[in-house]
């Protein structure tokens, strides 16, 4: 339970909570040293999109409204490049995948005809959805109203009805094939640059991969006698390997054959457009990365707090927890993630929720056995 501690220094108010769920209560204690700080800073917590340079400026409201409505390509290569960046400082592991990525990106960039088209292939929860939203993100001048890691450049194909099972009739086929390449055309001809993402290819029907070749090859799409060119799009697909895990245990070449089993690549033109980058699981350190990274973005998460500073054996014991339950369920990243709610994050939202003062608060974690203790200080007036 929690308990009341005090020390020499002047008193301050603060709420003691246990991550696993104990009651708050009030304590008066000091910050040990040898703890890691971060500060709520917009450079930590906030890129700059394409209008933020005018946001003190009566134009802003009309910057995206009146000059760059929906679709707001970035032109500016630099600021993309640099907002990749700071994307990326966010996602943890796969670091050759990311320079490849950047590589990519940096080319279209150039030369915005040629075709960059990825299959991000791996295990659930290894980030292939994210990184094609925040790819998104970085060649976009603005956030997405629907995908708040992506920019509005992003698209994801629906391919809810190319999910046929093998026996599929021709009706059924050219029904789900028109489905999509509508959802194509619609795409692109709203956003020429625009990023497409066809999650889970292996659940789309052989029948229906057709469609995505014509994209993938840079042909035009036609809707009645109009023609849509598509050079300019970003194609980027995934796959997992079965079931949750499935990659465990085999090599490369292995992983590399499966994904040229799909009907897609058995057109040679497709296999040569088109780059395939495995995802490999993620390790312990790089749970340890993520971790980390969360505790750094938790003034971000959190909008009373101003600081939050931790010591390394809570960095240990969250890895610890979840690469304990990895081992059951192969959540990969998303089990980082949903330890870090459950121990840290709903507990400190739970002690703030009340708080209506922006970064008004400090945060502490240490690590108490198999718990998380959480301290958080400031004014008692809202406490």
């Amino acid at each position: 339970m929690a308990s009341l501690c005090s020390c020499s220094a002047s008193p301050r108010v603060v709420f003691v909570f246990l991550a696993l769920g104990l009651f708050p209560g009030f304590v008066h204690c000091t910050v040990d040293a040898g703890l890691h700080y971060q500060a709520h800073s917009d450079e930590l917590c906030s890129v700059r999109m394409l209008c933020d340079d005018l946001k003190h400026m009566v134009f802003h409201p009309m910057c995206y409204s009146f000059f760059h409505p929906k679709c707001t390509h970035d032109p500016d290569r630099d600021r993309v490049m640099n907002k990749l960046d700071r994307f990326l400082e966010d996602f943890k592991g796969h670091s050759q995948i990311l320079e490849e990525v950047r590589g990519k990106l940096s080319l279209k960039l150039d030369n915005p005809q040629d075709r960059i088209h990825m299959h991000f292939a791996g295990d659930n929860g290894v980030g292939k959805t994210w990184l094609a939203q925040l790819i998104s993100a970085a060649l976009s001048g603005r956030r997405s109203s629907d995908w708040p890691s992506a920019g509005d450049t992003f698209y994801q194909v629906d391919i809810t009805m190319g999910k046929l099972d093998e026996n599929a009739s021709k009706t059924d086929i050219s029904r789900a094939s028109n489905d999509i390449e509508g959802q194509l055309l619609q795409a692109i001809n709203l956003c020429p640059q625009a990023v497409i993402l066809v999650d889970e290819l292996q659940e789309l029907h052989p029948g229906v991969v057709p469609v995505l070749g014509r994209l993938l090859k840079g042909e035009p799409l036609r809707s009645g006698a109009t023609t849509v060119p598509t050079a300019e799009a970003t194609v980027i697909l995934t796959s997992e390997f079965g079931r949750a895990g499935g990659s465990h245990g085999k090599a490369r070449h292995e992983l590399i054959a499966e994904v040229n089993r799909y009907s897609l690549y058995t057109d040679p033109a497709l296999a040569n457009n088109v780059r395939v980058l495995l995802f490999s699981p993620f390790s312990k350190a790089d749970f340890r990365e993520i971790v980390r990274q969360h505790l750094r973005k938790l003034p971000c998460k959190v909008r009373a707090l101003k600081a939050a500073q931790w010591d390394e054996e809570t960095e240990e014991l969250l890895t610890d927890v979840a690469w304990k339950q990895n081992e059951y369920n192969y959540k990969n990243g998303r089990q980082v993630d949903d330890t870090f709610q459950e121990y840290v994050s709903a507990k400190v939202s739970s002690i703030l929720g009340h708080v209506t003062t922006a970064h008004s608060r400090t945060v502490t974690l240490r690590a108490r056995k198999s718990e998380v203790e959480i301290v958080v200080e400031g004014d008692d007036k809202e406490l």
